[in-house]
């Protein structure tokens, strides 16, 4: 007798990979924020709230990345991002795309942003508005109810399977991406009617200040990058200008060192996720 099988992987795999492919909680800032700059967006917050002051992770404590990129329509939310591993970061030819308004080269990994999310944190509510539309849509992850290994800390004993989890998709008008004003490095951007805002909570891991510095150096790795771009392409330097500002309760991080000698190399040696070498 012929039987057809089929892989249903259980929900843990998102963890395991996650764990896998993002080596810290700063690569998997990064990795949110190189999602901002594929979107297209002039402008990434990243919020770090309600922690302690000696950088202790609180019950209420949050991380809160936002940005005025291009947004996500509801297809794109159902086709791509409820789908990690989608290969629409490279054409049907092979080539590495750009992204569709300012050409940029994309930076992030296939899909490794979905996991970054869950790297920080059990709760995840991200809202989104696309540009040129007049819907806003939320969507909620909230697995603050599994364990690392997404079994339920009730007495539910079930198995959990990947194809189980479902989230609510929810339609309203614009309430989160209206006509407001940003302050971004006392930098005013009134452009903000679109864009995409990840909150996540129940967070993961420890923080503390050498783990906030280590994400402002990396923002040097990424100005010399787009400088390097801009200094190709100084025509269309707008294309590629990109202000990342992050805040730890309230209050500006600013930067700790002078790391004016890291190229675009040094940001591929150190901050790429997955090396491949021939054995």
């Amino acid at each position: 007798m012929n039987e057809s099988l089929k892989i249903r992987p259980y929900a843990r795999l998102l963890t395991m990979l996650g764990d896998q492919l993002i080596k810290n909680e700063q690569i998997a800032v990064i990795e949110l924020i190189k999602n901002s700059y594929d979107a297209d967006a002039d402008w990434v917050k990243v919020s770090f709230e309600n922690f302690s002051k000696d950088y202790k992770v609180t019950p209420s404590s949050r991380i809160v990345i936002e940005d005025n990129g291009t947004g996500m329509t509801k297809t794109i939310i159902e086709k791509s991002w409820m789908n990690p591993a989608t290969p629409n970061k490279f054409s049907r030819d092979g080539k590495v795309r750009k992204t569709a308004l300012k050409k940029r080269i994309i930076q992030g990994e296939k899909g490794i942003g979905r996991y970054a999310m869950l790297k920080l944190g059990k709760t995840i509510d991200l809202t989104t508005r696309a540009q040129g539309t007049n819907n806003e849509y939320s969507l909620c992850f909230d697995l603050k109810d599994y364990d690392d290994n997404f079994l339920s800390q009730s007495e539910q004993t079930d198995d959990l399977y990947l194809d189980s989890l479902e989230f609510n998709l929810i339609t309203t008008s614009p309430s989160v991406f209206t006509k407001r004003r940003i302050d971004i490095n006392n930098q005013i951007y009134d452009d903000n009617e679109h864009g995409t805002r990840i909150v996540i909570s129940n967070l993961r891991g420890t923080w503390n200040k050498k783990k906030i510095e280590g994400i402002t150096d990396s923002f040097f790795r990424f100005e010399n990058l787009f400088d390097e771009i801009i200094g190709e392409h100084k025509e269309n330097a707008s294309k590629y200008n990109f202000n990342i500002g992050l805040y730890f309760d309230g209050e500006f991080v600013t930067r700790g060192k002078d790391n004016t000698n890291i190229t675009l190399k040094n940001l591929f040696e150190t901050q790429r996720v997955i090396k491949i070498t021939n054995g």
